[in-house]
């Protein structure tokens, strides 16, 4: 997966999870198991940021002081722009699929799940 969202973001915007038929472990990044939580739901959104579209699904968790990760590949795959100085990021290397967000390819995603 690699795509997370905390479970109190979810809360506090009323998003809709889906229950994972089967709990998943969850490792923290000394690989020890997190004692706190475990995904046993996902979130299928669209991801909206400016003129990027990508039909996405987070796996929810508890995740602290952040409401989002994204996932290292993600980050590859969509290559954003980054102006460390601005403080902007530019979506403007993405993928075909990102503009080609419709419920075909969202079905189609959560059969990969």
């Amino acid at each position: 997966m690699g795509l997370f969202l905390d479970s109190e973001f979810i809360k506090r915007h009323g998003l809709t999870m889906q229950p994972l038929p089967k709990p998943i472990p969850v490792y923290n990044i000394d690989r020890m198991p997190n004692k706190v939580s475990e995904i046993s739901s996902v979130v299928d959104l669209v991801l909206h940021y400016w003129n990027h579209i990508d039909c996405t699904i987070f796996a929810v968790t508890r995740l602290g002081r952040q409401d989002m990760i994204l996932r290292f590949t993600w980050l590859q795959e969509h290559n954003p722009e980054v102006n460390w100085t601005k403080g902007e990021v530019t979506m403007s290397r993405c993928p075909r699929k990102c503009s080609a967000c419709s419920m075909e390819a969202r079905v189609e995603q959560w059969t990969q799940v």
